[in-house]
């Protein structure tokens, strides 16, 4: 295999691994108390897999898709934190995902301000794709309407002409989220960088129907999804954030929106985080992960739980006559890389909440896990 080709499916697997930090559904119904129903139906883990998950190994598999230009992964750890502590970590996204592969990251205010764009910075290689990007023929993901603005509004021939694009694209994004924050999906945008015209509306329907787990086990959130920003739901919280994030070819800047529900059924409280692509500026077509984090009732001082995750991501780039070369790279990257997500997240959690627990007994607390 060419160095090019191995090059390309690497840098898309480490893409596709690093949004998959969102990690996975909780429990609408009563198999996810017992989660090993979940993980047999959805994931399929085997009887080994499924012993290795209950030593504490994280486990992760492949998911069949149907759509050639879908890639799907699943996962599980056990680990010993609460569920108010995952709450209070993923709750604040910035520090949660702040690590080696993130460039620069954000959160949009309520409502959303140009300020909570200071950070994000334009790449050279960006900019100078955008300096030939024109419609149907673009380096970057944009809708008609923005090519055209950067067509006409910036004057590259000015010695500023980088610092007024990149105060552009801080104004396109803040107002693409402004729109979806009041009309949802039909809102989202339409890229018209190659010859097809790409719909994200239509994406995100089509990945919400490619999850039938969160229908069958949440299908209030299901529907407060799909109703966004109509629907009404208790124990709710929506955040959007924004990333530019290094990938091995080129970096890759993506809005996201997150909610975290916590459903409580026969007295369990779990945690489902769903997160859905509203924009990235290569690679992606649309991508949506669901995150669950489920207590279960053990005996022991320490308290039980898992961490699942699903993410189903669509891409352009397993296509021609080396796509299944391509593939074949991407997945077995991908289960590599969210076992090692999943190791990393649990090690982080159970650190954070040990050294809370010593915190807390040496000012006389009472135990933080009991609150």
């Amino acid at each position: 295999m060419s160095r090019p080709l191995r090059s390309r499916a690497l840098a898309l697997c480490v893409v596709l691994i690093a949004t998959g930090i969102n990690l996975v559904p909780g429990q609408a119904q009563g198999p996810l108390r017992e989660p090993e129903a979940f993980l047999r139906k959805y994931i399929r883990l085997s009887a080994a897999e499924q012993t290795a998950m209950q030593r504490g190994d994280a486990v992760a598999k492949l998911v069949q898709t149907s759509n050639k230009r879908e890639l799907a992964v699943g996962g599980v750890v056990r680990l010993a934190v609460p569920r108010d502590d995952f709450v209070s970590k993923i709750r604040d996204i910035v520090r949660y995902k702040t690590n080696d592969a993130i460039l620069q990251i954000g959160r949009f205010s309520d409502p959303p301000r140009i300020e909570d764009l200071a950070g994000l910075t334009m790449e050279p290689a960006d900019l100078a794709s955008l300096k030939k990007c024109k419609l149907g023929n673009c380096g970057l993901r944009m809708p008609a309407a923005e090519i055209e603005r950067f067509r006409t509004e910036i004057d590259w021939t000015r010695k500023d002409s980088n610092a007024r694009a990149t105060l552009l694209a801080r104004q396109m994004i803040l107002q693409y989220v402004k729109a979806y924050l009041a009309g949802g999906d039909s809102a989202l945008a339409e890229y018209h960088d190659r010859k097809r015209a790409l719909s994200l509306a239509d994406e995100s329907r089509s990945l919400m129907a490619a999850s039938p787990y969160l229908l069958e086990y949440a299908p209030e959130f299901h529907s407060y999804l799909e109703k966004y920003p109509a629907g009404q739901l208790e124990k709710v919280e929506n955040l959007i954030y924004w990333s530019k994030e290094k990938f091995g070819l080129k970096p890759v800047v993506s809005v996201t929106h997150m909610t975290i529900y916590t459903v409580t059924r026969d007295g369990v409280a779990n945690v489902i985080v769903s997160s859905k692509q509203l924009y990235a500026s290569r690679y992606f077509e649309s991508s949506f992960a669901l995150t669950v984090f489920v207590e279960v009732a053990e005996p022991g001082p320490s308290p039980a739980s898992y961490l699942i995750y699903l993410n189903r991501s669509r891409t352009d780039l397993l296509g021609g006559i080396l796509g299944g070369a391509k593939r074949s790279i991407v997945e077995s990257g991908m289960v590599r890389g969210v076992k090692k997500t999943l190791l990393v997240t649990k090690n982080r959690l159970e650190k954070d909440f040990r050294e809370r627990l010593v915190t807390a007994a040496a000012v006389g607390d009472r135990d933080p896990s009991q609150r």
